[in-house]
């Protein structure tokens, strides 16, 4: 199947804008920013399903070959897609364009992919113990601490822009996120209300790729970093079992290659 048909398929597919998955076994990768190489290899014998943070392309040489693969994955169903900040056309540095450019019908494939970003769910929950983002939690612009959270603000349209671009830090409270010049860094006190109120024990997240596999905010949040475009290692969640947080869940499920 050419990939034109691959993405026309995977368009008439549809997840709710918060999908709940349950299984006993699953995969978390964080961005791939079109290296095919780290894509095959945290693939290749990852529990199923796997869920992708989001970043396929952009940065990396090889953006055809991990759309290919990730729209196989998704249409079989073993594949899980969240939207991060690069499903988007307004970003910096999005060279995407230029490299379905070299390809005869790479501008139509953009077109369409340009509405496929828009179906993804930008998180999902893991047997109602992790919460799958891209960026991180919804802060409600600062306010969450005092305001408590529910389940059904995830779903409002300004959620979407914190979700695919706040950063956690090591303050504890919350503060404009001015080195991206958008959304919010997030303290352990944000963190701490968001996963109460929403009964959840662990954020797991990407969108800075350099923390390979790093624990923060007292084992309440884990950053992936799954592209080897920046001369890191690249890593995985590959969960078959129980955990108490973050650090238990690094420990036992966590995989550096």
């Amino acid at each position: 199947m050419v990939l034109i048909e691959l993405l026309d398929e995977a368009l008439s597919m549809r997840y709710s804008r918060l999908p709940e998955i349950e299984s006993e076994t699953f995969s978390v990768i964080g961005d791939i920013h079109a290296d095919s190489r780290a894509l095959k290899i945290l693939t290749e014998d990852a529990f199923r399903p796997v869920v992708f943070l989001g970043d396929y392309a952009d940065r990396g040489d090889e953006p055809v070959e991990v759309y290919r693969a990730i729209l196989e994955g998704y249409i079989s169903g073993d594949y899980i897609l969240l939207r991060g900040n690069h499903e988007s056309e307004n970003v910096i540095p999005h060279d995407l364009p230029c490299r379905l450019g070299e390809e005869e019908w790479g501008e139509e494939f953009y077109r369409k992919l340009l509405k496929f970003w828009k179906t993804l769910p930008c998180c999902c929950i893991i047997n109602g113990e992790i919460f799958a983002v891209h960026g991180g939690i919804y802060t409600k612009g600062c306010r969450i601490v005092g305001e408590g959270i529910k389940r059904s603000e995830l779903m409002r349209d300004d959620a979407e822009i914190e979700l695919m671009w706040n950063d956690p830090w090591e303050n504890n409270e919350c503060a404009r996120n001015f080195e991206r010049g958008i959304g919010y860094r997030f303290g352990a006190k944000a963190t701490g209300r968001f996963l109460e109120d929403l009964g959840l024990k662990v954020v797991v997240r990407s969108h800075e790729p350099y923390k390979v596999l790093k624990v923060e905010h007292n084992g309440m949040v884990v950053t992936i970093g799954s592209t080897g475009v920046y001369g890191t290692r690249i890593a995985r969640l590959n969960v078959c079992g129980k955990f108490r947080d973050g650090y238990d869940l690094c420990q036992n499920f966590g995989e550096i290659f």
